[in-house]
C-alpha cells in the first residue's frame, strides 16, 4: 500500500515536470516562430527598397583624356538623376544592311545607364555580387512599348484588354541582367492603381512584389511558379492590376500564364516550340531587342574599368584588345566576352555546329546570311547567331544573321566547299527573287566555275571606254581578251578572329581564288594568267615571278567584282587594302606584284543598268598619304575594265546545272 502510494506521488510529479518542459518549448518554438517571421519580413522589405531605391550612375562620352574616352559618373556624387533617352532617340529601326551601323551619340555624350540595387535582382535570385544593370538604348525601347499599353488602358478606365509581350532577343545580350530590372524598377513606380503588384518568374522560382494592402513594400519568394500564381490569381479576384515577367524559356512556365488577368512580358529567344506555344494561347505584341555593337561594348567596358577601380566587384577587367579579339570571334555578346570559360566553350563549340553536314542546316546557313533566317528548331536557338530589329518596307520585324565576322566566313568557306550546296545557292540565285541580288553580289561569281557558263561570260565581255574625247582608249591600247575563266578554285582565308591572319600560299596560274570574307576589298574573286602582250605596268621591272607563273607573257590579274550597282565611284583606300590582304594571303606577292598588268571585270546583275564608261577611282582627302595616291592612280590608270551582265542566256546555261 505505501509502495504503490509512492509510485503515484513519483508519477504525479514527474508528469508536471514533463508538462512545464512541454510549456516551455512551445513558448520558445513559438517565439522562435515570431523571431523567424521577424527576419523573413525584414528580408522582404529589405529586398523591395533594394530595388525601388536603386541608384543611378552613367557613362558619358566626350572625354579624350579618360581611358576609352568615356567616363562614369555616379549620380549619388552630383546629385540629380541622369536624363533618360527621349523616345525619338530609341525608337529607331535600321533596315537590314544597317543593323550593325554605331549609333551616333547623344549631344550631352549619355551612352548607357547603370541601375545598382544593392541587394542585386530577382533575376539573379538577389545575389549580391550581381547589382548593377546595364540599361541601353533598346531598353528604354522596351519599356516605352509596355508603358503605352498600360497608359492606354488607365485612360480607358481599364477596359482595354491585357496583352502579352514577348521580348525577343539574342540570347547572352541582356534580356535578364538589364530589361528585366529596368522593367521592374518602372513597375514599382506606377501608382498602385494602374500597377498594385508585379510577378516576376525567374527560372522555376516566382517573386511577387506588392504594392497595395498589409503587405505593401514587401517581396515575397515562391520555390514554385504555381504557387506565385495562386497568389496572382487571388489579387486579381481582389481587383487587384498588375503585370506579369517572365524570365523563363522552359515550355512549362510559359503554358499556364496569366493571360487576361494581367499584361505578361515573356522573355524569348527565337524558339519555335516556344512561339508556337505562346502563340496558340493569345494574340501576341513582339518587342524586338537589338543587342550590342562596338561602341556599346566600349561604353560597357568603360563601366568595367571603373568597378574595377572602385572594388565594386571582385573580378578583374580585362584589356580592351581582349574583348574587342573575343567579339570578333563569337559576336558582341557580353556573355561569352567577360568570363574565360564562357568564351572557350563558346568558341570551341561554334566550328563543329556549322560544319554539321545535315541538309536542314545548310539551308539555315544560307538563310543566315542572308539575314532571313527567323523561328528555329531548338536545338538551333544557341547556334552563334544574332537576332536584329529591322526594317522591311514599312514594316518593322526581325532576322537572324551570323553574330560575328567570323562566324559569317565559316559559313561562307562551308557552302562554297559543299558541290550540292553551290548547286542549290545557283537554284535559289535564279529562283528566289527577294534574295537573288543579294545572293548573286554574295556568291554570283560561282557562276564562272561551271565551263559552259564561262565560256558563254567570256564571249559576252565588253571594254568599258574612258570619258568620249579621252586620247587613252583601253580597248585600243591594250586589246586584251579573255580566252577562259578558270574552272579550278580556292578558298582563301582571310583570317578574321583570333588566330594567326591569312594562310600563306604561292601564287598560281588558272586558279579562281574566292575570299572566305564577304566585305573582302575591291574584287569578289581574282585569279592570275599570262597574256601574250609584253606591256605592263612595269615592263622594266626585273623582278623574279613566283616559281608558279614561270610561262611566256606577262602575268595578268583578272579581278571580278559581281555587283549590282550600275556604277559608282571605288574608294583608293579599297585598293590599298586589296594589296595588303594579297600580301597576307601570298608569300610570294611582293616578288610578282611589279610585273604584271591588272584587268577588272565588271560581272552585273540583270536588275542594273550596263555599264557604259570606265568606273573611276576617287582618293579622298587626306585619308592616304601622297606616295600611295600616286601609286594607286597610276595603277588604276593602267588597268583594264571589262563589263559583262547577267541575262536570259547566261541563266538557262546556269539552270544545267541546278
Amino acid at each position: 500500500m505505501v509502495a504503490s502510494a509512492t509510485r503515484r506521488a513519483v508519477s504525479d510529479a514527474t508528469r508536471a515536470l514533463l508538462d512545464e518542459a512541454l510549456r516551455c518549448t512551445s513558448r520558445s518554438r513559438s517565439a522562435s516562430r515570431v523571431s523567424d517571421e521577424h527576419r523573413e519580413l525584414a528580408e522582404e522589405r529589405s529586398r523591395y527598397r533594394s530595388v525601388y531605391n536603386a541608384s543611378w550612375s552613367f557613362v558619358e562620352s566626350g572625354h579624350a583624356s579618360a581611358p576609352m574616352g568615356m567616363i562614369v559618373v555616379d549620380t549619388e556624387c552630383v546629385g540629380e538623376r541622369p536624363r533618360m533617352w527621349e523616345e525619338r532617340e530609341v525608337d529607331v529601326t535600321p533596315f537590314t544592311g544597317e543593323a550593325d551601323a554605331v549609333v551616333s551619340g547623344t549631344d550631352d555624350g549619355l551612352e548607357l545607364l547603370l541601375l545598382i540595387s544593392k541587394r542585386g535582382w530577382p533575376s539573379h535570385l538577389f545575389r549580391e555580387r550581381k547589382c548593377d544593370a546595364i540599361v541601353l538604348r533598346e531598353v528604354v525601347r522596351a519599356w516605352n512599348i509596355l508603358k503605352r499599353g498600360i497608359d492606354s488602358r488607365r485612360a480607358n478606365a481599364g477596359t482595354s484588354p491585357r496583352r502579352l509581350y514577348s521580348l525577343l532577343g539574342t540570347p547572352g545580350t541582356g534580356k535578364t541582367a538589364a530589361v528585366g530590372p529596368f522593367l521592374l524598377y518602372q513597375l514599382l513606380r506606377c501608382s498602385p492603381d494602374t500597377i498594385g503588384a508585379v510577378l516576376y518568374v525567374v527560372g522555376n522560382c516566382g517573386y511577387v512584389f506588392f504594392k497595395l494592402g498589409s503587405r505593401a513594400g514587401t517581396v515575397k519568394e515562391y520555390h514554385y511558379v504555381c504557387d506565385a500564381l495562386a497568389v496572382v490569381n487571388e489579387l486579381a479576384d481582389e481587383g487587384v492590376q498588375g503585370c506579369a515577367i517572365y524570365d523563363s524559356s522552359k515550355l512549362e512556365s510559359v503554358t499556364n500564364l496569366p493571360i487576361g488577368t494581367w499584361d505578361v512580358l515573356v522573355f524569348n529567344a527565337p524558339d519555335e516550340k516556344v512561339f508556337y506555344k505562346i502563340e496558340e494561347q493569345t494574340v501576341v505584341s513582339y518587342i524586338l531587342f537589338n543587342g550590342y555593337n562596338r561602341r556599346k561594348l566600349v561604353a560597357l567596358h568603360a563601366w568595367d574599368l571603373h568597378k574595377c577601380r572602385s572594388s565594386f566587384s571582385i573580378l578583374s577587367s580585362l584589356d580592351w584588345s581582349v574583348i574587342e579579339s573575343r567579339a570578333e570571334t563569337v559576336g558582341p555578346v557580353p556573355r561569352y566576352l567577360h568570363d574565360g570559360n564562357s568564351y572557350k566553350n563558346m568558341r570551341t563549340s561554334i566550328f563543329p555546329r556549322i560544319n554539321c553536314r545535315s541538309h536542314d542546316l545548310r539551308e539555315l546557313l544560307i538563310d543566315t546570311l542572308l539575314y532571313r533566317a527567323k523561328w528555329l528548331p531548338r536545338v538551333h536557338v544557341f547556334y552563334p547567331l544574332k537576332i536584329v530589329q529591322v526594317k522591311h518596307g514599312a514594316c518593322e520585324h526581325f532576322a537572324t544573321g551570323p553574330c560575328s565576322s567570323a562566324v559569317e566566313i565559316e559559313m561562307r568557306r562551308v557552302l562554297l566547299k559543299d558541290c550540292y550546296h553551290l548547286r542549290r545557292l545557283m537554284w535559289r540565285l535564279v529562283w528566289c527573287p527577294e534574295t537573288c541580288v543579294k545572293l548573286f553580289e554574295m556568291f554570283g561569281v560561282c557562276m564562272l566555275l561551271y565551263r559552259n557558263v564561262s565560256k558563254l561570260i567570256v564571249k559576252k565581255l565588253t571594254g568599258l571606254p574612258r570619258a568620249c574625247g579621252c586620247p587613252r582608249d583601253d580597248a585600243v591600247r591594250r586589246g586584251t581578251r579573255l580566252s577562259k575563266f578558270p574552272t579550278e578554285y580556292r578558298i582563301i582565308s582571310c583570317g578574321v578572329h583570333d588566330k594567326p591572319n591569312a594562310t600563306q600560299m604561292s601564287v598560281k596560274t588558272d586558279v579562281l581564288y574566292i575570299p572566305d570574307l564577304l566585305s573582302f576589298p575591291l574584287f569578289s574573286a581574282f585569279y592570275f594568267t599570262m597574256g601574250s602582250s609584253a606591256n605592263s605596268t612595269a615592263a622594266g621591272c626585273k623582278r623574279k615571278r613566283g616559281r608558279n607563273a614561270k610561262r611566256s607573257g606577262s602575268l595578268v590579274l583578272v579581278g571580278v567584282l559581281a555587283t549590282a550597282r550600275e556604277g559608282g565611284a571605288t574608294a583608293a583606300c579599297a585598293v590599298v587594302q586589296f594589296t595588303e590582304q594579297m600580301a597576307e594571303c601570298f608569300n610570294d606577292w611582293d616578288v610578282v606584284r611589279g610585273g604584271f598588268r591588272w584587268v577588272m571585270v565588271y560581272f552585273q546583275h540583270h536588275s542594273s543598268a550596263a555599264m557604259v564608261n570606265r568606273q573611276e577611282c576617287v582618293v579622298l582627302e587626306g585619308a592616304m598619304s601622297e606616295e600611295d595616291c600616286e601609286n594607286v592612280r597610276r595603277l588604276w590608270d593602267e588597268a583594264e575594265q571589262q563589263q559583262v551582265r547577267l541575262d536570259e542566256e547566261i541563266v538557262d546555261a546556269l539552270l544545267v546545272h541546278c
